[in-house]
């Protein structure tokens, strides 16, 4: 059986304390950021439904049952940049190694993120992004 999402966050706030991290992570989606290489952008300030957002994909996981990944990516503010990773199956499960629990993990020297505050930049930022998956050899 998973963890409530209340115990499994006090115990990951406990690890990234033992870890030197702040203990108050900010949850992060795959669209608050860009990276290319160890460069890593990020929509700035997210949004405050994020928090909420990582409580119910966290729930959601609990229901598959297959396991669930709390997970660093980058600092902000000197706070941890952290996803919620659910494992949609069982051949995901084993993929992320995580049999029906919690796995919990952080970035041993994670990139700094840079903060993009303007709406505006941001979209320019995600169009070089696509562009530049789609041309061979190319950097942001």
């Amino acid at each position: 059986m998973i963890e409530s999402y209340a115990f499994a966050v006090q115990q990951f706030q406990d690890f990234l304390l033992a870890e030197n991290y702040s203990q108050k992570p900010l949850w992060i989606f795959r669209e608050d950021v860009l990276e290319r290489s160890r460069r890593v952008w990020l929509r700035w300030p997210l949004p405050p439904t994020n928090v909420l957002r990582a409580e119910e994909e966290y729930e959601r996981g609990r229901q598959l049952g297959f396991g669930i990944g709390l997970a660093t990516h980058c600092i902000a503010n000197s706070r941890p940049c952290c996803f919620v990773n659910v494992a949609e199956n069982a051949e995901e499960a084993s993929y992320m190694m995580i049999s029906g629990g919690l796995k919990i993990s952080i970035l041993q020297d994670p990139p700094q993120a840079r903060l993009i505050r303007s709406d505006q930049h941001w979209r320019i930022l995600k169009l070089l992004a696509h562009q530049s998956e789609l041309l061979p050899g190319s950097t942001l």
